[in-house]
């Protein structure tokens, strides 16, 4: 294919075609010969590289062909060998001076050394990105690394164990991520960092202290702590974090509960627990969090409690509470919560008492299944619910001690309230033990347009106006052992427009259009 053949592709374009031609070729194929063939597209200023298996060095053209490309501005290089003494990193820096982002990621064989480390900073000083997944195993970092002066964007994935105090010199530094060290204690020259906006501490299974200096980092805006298992507590200086918004603890954290002085970041906007087991619960002062707009609360087993106080936050626009199977004190007023959008309640088998949902006008989603320890679903649950777009509601299961699952008056009464959703376009509804059929006021639901239907014991057939329902675009019938599609009267004659797919097994029933 002649050069003359992409003198009207824009950057982009070129970039998506170099990337995939590398994707395609073979192991062994040099990536410098497909380079050969468009050498004179300078103007080429992004490109990545996959699946190299020889190492770099030892591919003599490569660096030749790179100098072809005068504006390459971001490489990545996935899945090589790095030469051990930066031979090739070394070159990549006189060949792509204007090279400013740097990913190297996923070595086959060989880690990139303390010496190619060293080369690297020395080589290519213009970066503003670097990100290294190739560090050594002899656990030290070189110094030069932290002397690149344009350096933004920061990201060490490794089994280091130290860091020299220089880090705590990189002034333009905005983005650090460290995963995989081997210390127990972020060092406490991390907090001269002033300019820092977002930290990430991945897969830290050491990592049991955060320093007191911690609260230096004044304009943290973002906050990441992944799977931390020795981390049993967070620094009182985290208090002093008053430009973070966004703060996510993830994953093994052994927290029990957030320190006091948490409570006093009034800028945080969001907020997740996920994964911390030994955490049990949020204190009153969570109505401090005056800004907060989002809390997520998920697969924490010991978190049993969220305080009533929480109702006092006008901002909180998404509230998700998922798998916490000890939470039995859920407020039952949600009036206060005027700004809420989206709330999700889900396998809590011990709660006990539904809240009201009426009480929230700017609901738009609903998701309610699991809770199986529910004794009384209110008839007014939709009242005020005007605005609900999306819900997902599987009814209470019954049990020796709960009367809810046999109460169909109750159901029907749901079934009612539901049917007055004329803005919902997303419906799916699971159990409803002693529903035969849709109520045929079903043909409210003017903005339906995908409808599931699960585990419900007693159906047997849809409405007729089910068809009636001009936005559906998609039905589906699952494990309904009752219903037989063939049987209903109603869906002999669907509409040409609807392609019927029972073939996905027995028991689903899907149809679409």
């Amino acid at each position: 294919m002649s050069r003359s053949a992409f003198n009207f592709l824009t950057d982009d374009l070129i970039c998506v075609i170099f990337r995939l031609l590398n994707q395609q070729s073979s192991s062994r194929f040099s990536h410098a010969l497909v380079c050969k063939r468009w050498h004179g597209l300078a103007c080429l200023t992004q490109t990545t590289m996959f699946n190299t298996s020889h190492n770099l060095a030892a591919d003599a053209d490569l660096l030749k062909t790179l100098s072809q490309f005068k504006n390459l501005a971001s490489l990545t290089i996935n899945g090589c060998e790095i030469d051990e003494d930066g031979e090739f990193l070394l070159g990549l820096g006189s060949v792509c001076p204007k090279l400013t982002h740097l990913d190297l990621n996923n070595p086959r064989e060989a880690a990139l050394t303390y010496e190619g480390m060293d080369a690297l900073s020395t080589a290519c000083t213009r970066l503003q990105h670097l990100s290294l997944n190739l560090l050594s195993h002899d656990g030290n970092v070189p110094p030069s690394l932290f002397s690149l002066p344009f350096l933004t964007e920061l990201s060490l994935l490794g089994n280091f164990e130290d860091f020299p105090e220089q880090v705590g010199e990189l002034s333009p530094l905005k983005k650090l991520t460290l995963g995989r060290p081997n210390f127990s204690e972020l060092p406490e020259f991390v907090g001269r960092l002033t300019e820092l906006t977002e930290l990430r501490l991945m897969r830290c299974a050491f990592l049991a202290n955060l320093p007191e200096s911690f609260g230096g980092l004044s304009s943290l805006v973002k906050l990441t702590i992944r799977d931390a298992q020795d981390l049993e507590e967070l620094p009182d200086a985290i208090g002093q974090l008053q430009s973070l918004q966004e703060c996510f603890l993830h994953g093994e954290l052994p927290l029990v509960e957030l320190p006091g002085p948490f409570f006093q970041i009034t800028s945080l906007r969001i907020l997740e627990l996920v994964k911390c087991d030994e955490f049990e619960w949020l204190p009153d002062a969570m109505s401090r969090l005056v800004s907060l707009e989002s809390l997520t609360i998920e697969s924490c087993k010991s978190f049993n409690s969220l305080p009533g106080s929480i109702c006092s936050l006008c901002t909180l626009r998404v509230l998700i509470v998922r798998n916490c199977p000890a939470l039995d004190d859920f407020p039952q007023r949600l009036d206060g919560l005027t700004a809420l959008e989206r709330l999700e309640l889900y396998h809590l088998k011990s709660l006990t008492v539904f809240p009201d949902t009426y009480v929230l006008p700017n609901l738009q989603t609903f998701c309610f299944n699991y809770c199986n320890s529910i004794t009384d679903v209110p008839p007014a649950l939709f009242q005020r619910c005007s605005g609900l777009t999306s819900l997902e509601f599987g009814w209470p299961a019954s049990s020796e001690d709960t009367q809810v699952g046999g109460d169909v008056s109750a159901i029907h009464s749901f079934m009612s309230s539901l049917c007055q959703l004329s803005s919902l376009s997303t419906l799916l509804l699971f159990g409803l033990p002693g529903v035969t059929s849709l109520p045929r006021q079903i043909r409210n639901l003017s903005q339906l347009q995908r409808l599931t239907l699960c585990s419900c014991p007693d159906l047997r057939s849809l409405t007729k106006s089910i068809w009636e329902l001009t936005s559906l675009r998609a039905l589906v019938v699952l494990a309904c052992p009752a219903f037989e599609d063939e049987n209903d009267a109603n869906l002999r004659d669907l509409d040409s427009g609807w392609v019927d797919g029972r073939l996905l097994g027995a028991g689903k029933f899907f149809w679409t259009r």
